[in-house]
């Protein structure tokens, strides 16, 4: 039977114990009173310049990692100790407070020495490093008639250009959207992610415009137009047509379109869009997979040298 590792800081008891142990140890720590020169008068924060209580939170934060059952057992009794000690430590004339004494005055001593190190020492301002002017993965060109095209820019990288240990082979992947994105490596970079989700965002938008216009859209466009024939009905019976066309709601209706016309228009283009930009997304993928193949390619030559290379020295070596 396999035994499951524990950890202590997994399970709740042990947490609560631990968090119970630690705010005693600070309470009682903060009453011990010390001398006037081992506090801190322009400290801020919840201790007020004891230095006791921070000493406790640096070393429980230093055991936190630990997960032996042995490590923790003598964590937690040198904690329980030192509750005692500083219960114990509250008054002046005990041998606690004088033991507490010795241990906190080094401490401090180190620490306000290191401080003075370092306000010392001059520090530079650090210069801005300039961002690398990397061209783009691909270029886009378009033709006189308007075709689309992406041609590699910067991969595949030439076998005299590769600094790397070893060449890794990027892979082409496109997203339930149509996204087509090249993952050179692993863990997935922050921006690129940032990137993709942008462009799915807008592409979603964009297609529940399209889809909220074709069904509701044309709806209500219908129905607006059947009360402008009503209402122009109505106007030529009574003999106003002429008022009407003159005013403002004859000058912004198209009789011929109508609203409907409008919606039909707008879907038109929206439909225009998407198939542009879904052949831009063909066209892209493409290079990408061209560059996949180059790089693929190049490995293949780099690792059959490799081979080579590795078989002369092993005859060498057994020649030798």
């Amino acid at each position: 039977m396999r035994v499951s590792t524990f950890v202590p800081a997994r399970d709740s008891r042990h947490r609560h114990a631990c968090f119970a142990l630690y705010r005693a140890l600070v309470r009682e720590g903060r009453r011990i009173p010390l001398p006037s020169d081992l506090l801190s008068s322009n400290a801020s924060g919840p201790h007020k310049g004891h230095p006791i209580p921070g000493l406790i939170q640096k070393q429980f934060r230093r055991n936190k990692a630990d997960v032996s059952k042995r490590l923790v057992f003598v964590a937690l009794t040198a904690g329980y100790k030192f509750l005692s000690i500083f219960r114990e430590a509250q008054s002046h004339s005990s041998d606690a407070h004088a033991k507490i004494v010795s241990l906190v005055r080094p401490r401090v001593e180190a620490a306000r020495r290191r401080e003075a190190d370092a306000a010392a020492t001059p520090h530079p301002p650090a210069e801005p490093k300039p961002k690398p002017n990397y061209p783009p993965l691909v270029t886009r060109r378009v033709d006189l008639e308007g075709n689309v095209t992406y041609v590699p820019t910067r991969r595949p990288i030439p076998a005299a250009q590769f600094t790397g240990p070893r060449r890794h082979i990027p892979r082409v992947f496109v997203t339930a959207e149509g996204i087509p994105f090249l993952r050179l490596k692993k863990p997935q970079p922050r921006i690129l992610g940032g990137v993709i989700r942008n462009l799915t965002q807008r592409r979603v938008r964009a297609v529940e415009l399209a889809e909220a216009l074709r069904h509701e859209g044309l709806v209500e466009a219908g129905h607006e137009d059947q009360w402008e024939d009503l209402v122009a009905r109505e106007a030529a019976r009574e003999g106003v047509a002429d008022l009407l066309d003159g005013s403002e709601l004859g000058a912004e209706m198209d009789r011929k379109a109508g609203y409907a016309g409008s919606v039909r228009t707008a879907l038109a283009a929206m439909a225009e869009s998407m198939q542009r930009s879904r052949l831009n997304a063909v066209a892209r993928t493409e290079a990408l997979v061209r560059i996949a193949d180059e790089e693929k390619k190049l490995w293949r030559e780099e690792r059959a040298r490799w081979k080579e290379e590795r078989r002369k020295k092993g005859r060498g070596a057994k020649e030798g």
